[in-house]
């Protein structure tokens, strides 16, 4: 089964709960006495959360929140909208939004990336629809209260993909084959950032950072010219960057290679792991 986090920082919030260390942002880990302490969570096996298979998962604060599609056979297929506690177990998670409707060949529906925004006006999970029509493809950006309610369209584009919707306390980003697209997360149009495309999306506290083949580029959130921040020796596969500022910050990122490395937002030295 192949799971979709959000971002990587959703990784870094299980693993933390699951062993009960300290995860530490700036890439600086200290692993001593670390490594029994993963192995034993490890041993422990793995705890079933919920019998629907994610196809987009997220985690915020203490709850998780993710997507799925279920084929029926006597009745209508279905894709859903879901939260659940990170210790929640099979029937106690909670359903959020249901879409119902049968797909065919030249029409379907699917839902993908889950975002999770919490503002002052409350708490909404936003969703990826792509669909097709008679042949006609594209995607609807929707929002939803967390605790259920009425879906409302934020934005629409061509398909979006796996990592290719993210979200801050404020706004919420995607991509498709085209650009990369921002709108408000409570209300308001959506506007083109950049006329590029990207499959990985991050944020940091004023940029979206894009992977763009083996280089990592970034545009200011209020949109403007895009520009290099770093330069790797194979395709990017994987991204994160932890940059709470535009003055410091560290991206992360897999390549096609296998390799797994790291660089100041900044320039200097890169560090491969």
């Amino acid at each position: 089964m192949k799971i979709q986090l959000g971002s990587l920082s959703g990784v870094v919030l299980l693993v933390a709960a699951a062993c009960d260390v300290e995860a530490i942002p700036d890439g600086e880990a200290d692993f001593d006495g670390g490594i029994e302490e993963f192995s034993a969570a490890l041993s422990v096996g793995p705890t079933k959360l919920s019998n629907s298979a994610p196809t987009g998962l997220v985690a915020a604060a203490d709850f998780l929140y993710w997507t799925s599609q279920e084929i029926d056979a006597a009745g209508p297929d279905s894709a859903s909208v879901w939260r659940g506690s990170t210790n929640t177990h099979p029937g106690a998670e909670g359903l959020i939004y249901r879409q119902l409707g049968d797909s065919n060949e030249t029409s379907f529906y699917g839902f993908g990336e889950v975002a999770q925004v919490s503002t002052a006006g409350g708490s909404f999970t936003f969703f990826v629809n792509n669909y097709s029509v008679d042949g006609f493809t594209g995607a609807y950006i929707l929002r939803v209260p967390s605790a259920g309610g009425g879906v409302a369209v934020v934005g629409a584009s061509d398909y979006v993909g796996d990592g290719q919707l993210v979200a801050d306390g404020s706004s919420v980003f995607w991509s498709d084959w085209s650009s990369i697209y921002r709108a408000p997360a409570v209300a308001g149009p959506q506007a083109t950032l950049v006329g590029d495309s990207s499959p990985l999306l991050a944020l940091s506290g004023s940029h979206v950072y894009y992977g763009d083949g083996a280089t990592i580029r970034r545009v200011a959130k209020a949109g403007g010219a895009s520009e290099t921040v770093i330069t790797a020796p194979d395709a990017i596969t994987a991204l994160y960057v932890f940059a709470p500022t535009s003055a410091f910050g560290v991206a992360y990122w897999g390549e096609q290679g296998g390799a797994v490395r790291s660089q100041s937002v900044l320039g200097g030295p890169t560090t491969t792991y």
